[in-house]
């Protein structure tokens, strides 16, 4: 009876210590905080959107966490808070790694000169990126967003106006689909307006225009 108890004892206190060791830690705000900047860091890295970027994002896009679970955000700040809530509500084992958010394609950029491009890969994405920095672009942060409506120039000629950045993402997947050889990409119409990150609305007469204000965007 006594060996009985000693050997329920012993179980009890290594099932404890078991459990501790391996029982998942809740993040502290600065582990949070790490983990969206590193996230937002990585994804702009991949995609050469950003801090050092060639292209501006066009939002939205969704996101894909380790888990599974996507979700669509309408711009940095949302892209951000959906980031920190994913954290806060996964708790992850001391020492292992964390995988970070992906994009899913397809997603949509705008180039320094106007260009709106789908990239369906990563393999696409790949080839862009070179694209870029053969050319020597890549400076500057994303310190805008394209106002709507707007239109676009097809390399056909045809012209068409998007009420909602959803609208012509859609619209320019399509094309991609038809067109998946095509050399020459829509481009932006001008005039167009847009916003900056302080507020205020600036009108963009030309591609030359909006690439300087990319250059600018320091």
């Amino acid at each position: 009876m006594k060996r009985s108890m000693i050997w329920m004892l012993s179980l009890i206190l290594f099932t404890i210590a078991f459990t501790s060791c391996n029982k998942d830690e809740a993040a502290t705000e600065a582990e949070i905080d790490n983990f969206v900047n590193e996230s937002v860091q990585n994804l702009e890295s991949q995609t050469r959107t950003g801090r050092g970027g060639c292209f501006e994002l066009v939002f939205p896009v969704t996101i894909e966490f380790s888990t599974g679970e996507q979700v669509e955000v309408d711009g940095y700040a949302s892209l951000k808070n959906a980031i920190r809530d994913w954290r806060k509500q996964h708790n992850v084992p001391k020492g292992k790694p964390i995988v970070r958010p992906q994009f899913v394609y397809p997603i949509e950029v705008i180039t320094s000169d106007g260009e709106t491009v789908t990239i369906d890969s990563l393999l696409e994405l790949l080839q862009l990126k070179k694209e870029c920095i053969l050319n020597g672009d890549g400076n500057g942060l994303p310190c805008f967003r394209l106002n709507f409506p707007l239109s676009v120039e097809y390399p056909n000629g045809t012209i068409t106006s998007y009420a909602t950045p959803k609208e012509m993402k859609m619209a320019l997947r399509a094309w991609k689909k038809a067109n998946p050889t095509a050399v020459i990409r829509p481009v932006l119409v001008y005039p167009l307006t847009i916003t900056m990150e302080d507020g205020s609305q600036v009108t963009v007469n030309s591609r030359a225009e909006l690439a300087q204000i990319k250059r600018d965007c320091k």
